[in-house]
């Protein structure tokens, strides 16, 4: 169609129609870009939606277990793990103890954690969340553990306290300086992912 209006020059031609492309490919590669985006990051965008609106929430409860109250049930909807939990560190008695619970019949209400126990020391010390799948897989491959100083006793502790939680996960969500005080515990999902 342009050949006619440009000539038969040999390079003309090829020149014009890559410029024509070149003008082209930006707006469809940006338009195919932004459609996958859309469909591939929805349920991130979701997430991300729960989260400003959380936030927004939260700002505005001043009574702690609301507050407490108010993240297990984003968490439980957002997530729908079986059970979710958090633990509060009590001073006085030197003991996690339940303070906000969504699906309590998944979960032992009386099960405390003394300050002292294998999961807390981890939780504190490596500030990183506690997988029951992990644990059982360094139980089985001694080799694979991140910290060799972890006995085979602790590790077999902390899968025990996560059994009897009914927990896949144990995150440790509230700090003070170095002292934790308080932690989300999660089952698994219900859709089995």
């Amino acid at each position: 169609f342009v050949e006619p209006l440009i000539g038969s020059h040999p390079f003309l031609f090829p020149a014009v129609a890559l410029f024509l492309v070149t003008l082209a490919v930006r707006p469809i590669e940006k338009l195919t870009y932004n459609t996958i985006g859309k469909l591939l990051f929805r349920k991130r965008q979701k997430y991300q939606n729960a989260l400003k609106d959380a936030a927004e929430g939260m700002t505005t409860i001043r009574i702690p277990e609301k507050l407490l109250g108010l993240i297990t049930h984003i968490v439980s909807e957002n997530l729908r793990p079986v059970n979710t939990s958090v633990y509060v560190y009590d001073e006085a008695k030197n003991t996690y103890f339940i303070r906000a619970i969504r699906y309590p019949s998944k979960i032992d209400e009386r099960i405390d954690f003394s300050s002292d126990e294998p999961l807390i020391i981890w939780l504190k010390e490596n500030r990183q969340p506690v997988v029951l799948e992990e644990i059982e897989h360094w139980l089985r491959e001694e080799r694979s553990r991140p910290h060799k100083e972890v006995l085979t006793s602790e590790l077999e502790s902390m899968r025990k306290k996560l059994l009897s939680l009914n927990a896949s996960v144990c995150i440790p969500s509230f700090y003070h300086k170095a002292e934790l005080l308080g932690m989300l515990v999660l089952g698994d999902k219900k859709s089995g992912d």
